[in-house]
Parts: C-alpha cells; structure tokens; sequence
C-alpha cells in the first residue's frame, strides 16, 4: 500500500489526507488480484444403498450457489471462487436416517478433480450407535432418543425391545415350514438414547418402550414396516401416566372419537362415566388429540376412510376428508388408514401431552390390472435374443445375475473374470486393465459408457456383464477397443 502526504500539513490535515488516499490505493490493488472464478464437478453418492443419489440438493455455504444432481448422482457449480469453501448436501435419504445432510470442505483451485458428497456408508453408522461391537453382513441399526410425552425431556433406563419373527424349514411340505421369534433387548442412556444392533433386514419389527420389564402394558409400541434401508432412526415419546376418558360424537361433518386408555390412575364419576352422557371425561390425563385430512392424489378430500390409532377404536373421515380422535394417551402411537381403491397408508404420531397432532395423508389409488394385449418385438426382446446367441457361441467372459449378486461391487465382479486386472484404491478411484487390449469400449444397456458410471451401478439391478478381449462378435467391434458390456435387468427386460 502506498500513500502520499502532498504538501506539508499540520498534525490533522496530514492523518486526514493519508486516510484519504490510502483506502483508495488497495481497493484498486484488490480488484487486480480478484480471486479466479472455478467451475467445480461432483457425485452425491449414498454409501448406505451403494448407488448415486439423484435429485440431491448441493450448495456453496456462504455464496449463494447452488444446484441438484442429475440422475446419475452428477452435479456442477459453476463461478466458485478460488479458496476454502464449504459444500454441503441435502436429500431425502438423510431423513430416514436422522440426519439433516452432508458437507465437504475443500480447497477449490483450478483442474480440481470430481468432488464426491456422500451419505455415510453403513460401517461408519454402525460404529456410531452400536461401538466396538462385529459389523454384521446383513443386520440392520434401529436407533433414537426417548423423550417425556410430558416434559419433552431424555428419558433414561427405558427398556426399548425389538420383536421380529422369521420362516424356519422350507421343505417340500407345509409341514415342514415354522416360525421363530426373536427379541433383541437394551435400555436408553442418560441422554435418552438406545440402538437395536442387529435386528434382522426383511421381516417387520416391532418396538416397545417399556419403564419396568415387569409392566403388562408397553409405555409406547411402533411397527416398522420392512426396509432395504439398514440403518433407521425411530423417536419415541413414553407416557408417565395413563387413565380412561371416553367420548364420541361428530362434529363439522368428521368423525370425532375418544380413545380410551389401557390403565386407569384416576377413576372417573359415577355420573360422567353413565352410559349416554354427552361427555365422559377424566382428570389427570396425559393426552393429546390426533387431528387431519385424508385425501386423494389430486389433494380432493376422501370422504369415509378409516382410521386407527393404535388399538383405539377407528374412525371415518367426513365428507371434507376431516377426522378426530380425542384423548389419545401421550407418547408415540402407530396410526394406519384404508380407502377402498387406495394403498394403505401407515404411520406413526408422537404426540406431547395437552398437544394436537395434525396429519395430511394423501392416499395414492391401487394399480389395476391392465387387460390382455398382443406384444410384439421390442428393442429388450431383440437384445436378449442377441444375448443369448453371443452366449451360447462362447467367444467372451460372461456373469449373470445369479453370480453377480453375491459381490458387493461391479468391480469385485470384473476382477473375477480371465485377463481383467483392477488396481483399486477406493471404489471412486481404480484403472481396469484386459489382457491384450489397448483400450476398452465400456457400454451400459448398449449405450456408450464409462467406467466410474458402470462401478457406481448397484449388483442386485445388473442382469449380465460381457467382456471381450480375443474375438470379438461382428455387431459389438468398435473402434473404442475391448468392449465390456453391462445390462442392467431394466436394460435387458429381465
């Protein structure tokens, strides 16, 4: 920085003119030497599903920049200054989770290579909820925090079991075919939290909060639906107290039902409780009320629906698709919905006491059966019959889908086949190199391709991986090189 003083001053006018001239003089300076604007390429990528993650929403904290990833996973920001920056990533699959997303911090500088944002991978949230303890190969992590259905506060020492039930035998007989029921015990930590390690992937689980071990009555019980996700966050709210409050009339053309309580603390009058009274109601009650509206997929209202709240006694939507059910116990409470034509929609409300839960369900009509129609050859026909031919002539290395699901990765896959060599540093980053070939002509669905988009593909959606490197068929020889082929069982109609 330089600054002129002119001619002589007193005291005051000289520290009044440096002042002057010396803001000037790097303002100019720092315009010349303006940070270089870089055009950033990245991959959201889930590591828990091993596959890319599209319509993820990434950012640039702090500038304003933003853009979602295509269907592959793809994204790109264009105009990122030179510097550290923050990129964070948002997207749906965090939900289930518990997490609010992903971030990266890196040095963007030109010829940066592709930067990955990823959802932690099943290991890394195994590690945080269950320690120490063996990562299974197919279990699955249920995990949360257990709160006061009163106080909102961590509730401590709450017994939190997981019961599931699975097919035993598999003979030739029904005979032969069983069940066998599991239960997979902890309790919550002074912060409120618990995880069920291990629960089995494919059945249903069910989850109960209890305060004692020893109490007939679960303080809040929930229904997991099976999931393909393998680590799941559940929420539980836990009652402190219990009584009975029965109440049932309609209002504004919805249903409206008082649930009644499982244990009694307090008892209600002899002339409220009467058979007929308007209202029964009882003090001290730990409750909430579950409120909302059904609708179609269009958002029309759905009038007659049913609707349960846990065990409580169910009730209809009204003409507006409006319901209501009144003293609901506080506490996390299993809600499902059935309209004829509709999908079943299930749920599950956590509901603080003296609060009101409000639900929008929108239920989505059943697929129907299409009559029967005469099919013709289409383009997935042809290639398997192209398939087919290639494969009984023998002139590549095939796998199917029966030996390609047992590998975690397509590249496991290619590196068990004659002549292919994969040196490996992380899934995102390897060479494929085939004996006897120069280069590689790698196609997806027959489709022009590359070889980070063929090892981001999950194995349980690849139908067959073809690689030739000594004759190759007349209708795949390219001027690209070696082909090695992957169909998908989209890509292949199988």
């Amino acid at each position: 920085m330089k600054c002129h003083t002119g001619r002589s001053w007193n005291a005051a006018g000289w520290i009044a003119l440096t002042s002057l001239l010396c803001v000037a003089t790097p303002t100019r300076a720092f315009t010349q030497s303006a940070a270089r604007l870089v055009r950033v390429d990245g991959l959201a990528y889930d590591s828990l599903m091993n596959r890319p993650l599209a319509a993820a929403f990434i950012s640039v904290v702090g500038t304003g920049r933003s853009t979602t990833s295509d269907g592959k996973g793809r994204w790109r920001i264009d105009s990122v200054p030179e510097g550290n920056h923050e990129f964070a990533m948002q997207h749906a699959a965090f939900d289930s989770i518990g997490l609010s997303g992903a971030s990266r911090r890196v040095a963007v500088e030109s010829k940066m290579q592709r930067l990955v944002i990823a959802l932690p991978s099943f290991a890394t949230l195994w590690r945080g909820a269950c320690g120490t303890a063996d990562i299974p190969r197919t279990g699955v992590v249920v995990y949360g925090t257990l709160r006061d259905a009163n106080s909102g506060a961590p509730r401590a020492d709450v017994f939190v079991d997981g019961f599931w039930e699975e097919m035993t035998g598999g003979g030739k007989t029904l005979a032969s075919l069983g069940q066998r029921r599991w239960r997979l015990t902890t309790a919550s930590d002074a912060r409120g939290e618990y995880a069920l390690c291990g629960v089995a992937m494919g059945p249903s689980l069910r989850v109960i909060a209890r305060r004692d071990t020893a109490r007939e009555t679960p303080d809040g019980a929930v229904e997991l639906l099976p999931s393909l996700v393998r680590v799941r966050r559940l929420d539980l709210l836990v009652a402190t107290q219990s009584t009975v409050a029965v109440d049932s009339s309609t209002t504004a053309g919805a249903t409206t039902v008082s649930a009644p309580i499982a244990v009694a603390t307090t008892a209600p009058s002899r002339d409220s409780a009467r058979p007929g009274s308007a209202r029964a109601r009882a003090t001290d009650a730990v409750v909430g009320v579950v409120t909302g509206v059904i609708t179609n997929a269009a958002g029309q209202p759905l009038e007659n629906a049913v609707i349960g709240v846990d065990t409580f006694p169910e009730v209809r939507s009204g003409a507006d698709g409006r319901f209501v059910v009144r003293n609901v116990p506080a506490g996390s409470r299993p809600i499902a919905v059935i309209a004829v034509g509709m999908q079943p929609f299930t749920s599950t409300v956590n509901l603080l006491a003296g609060d009101t839960a409000r639900l929008t369900v929108p239920m989505a009509r059943v697929q129907q059966l299409l009559d029967a129609v005469t099919v013709k050859a289409t383009v997935m026909s042809v290639r398997v019959r192209d398939f087919e031919e290639r494969k009984r002539m023998g002139f590549g290395d095939m796998r199917d889908s029966t030996e390609i699901k047992n590998y975690p990765s397509l590249v496991a896959v290619l590196s068990t086949i004659n002549g292919v060599q994969i040196r490996a540093k992380n899934r995102m980053n390897f060479t494929i190199d085939v004996q006897g070939c120069g280069n590689l002509d790698f196609r997806l669905d027959g489709h022009p391709s590359t070889k980070e988009d063929i090892a981001l593909l999950d194995p349980q959606d690849v139908a067959a991986v073809e690689v030739y490197r000594r004759t190759i068929p007349t209708g795949l020889i390219s001027y690209r090189g070696c082909p090695i082929i992957v169909w998908t069982k989209r890509g292949l109609g199988k």
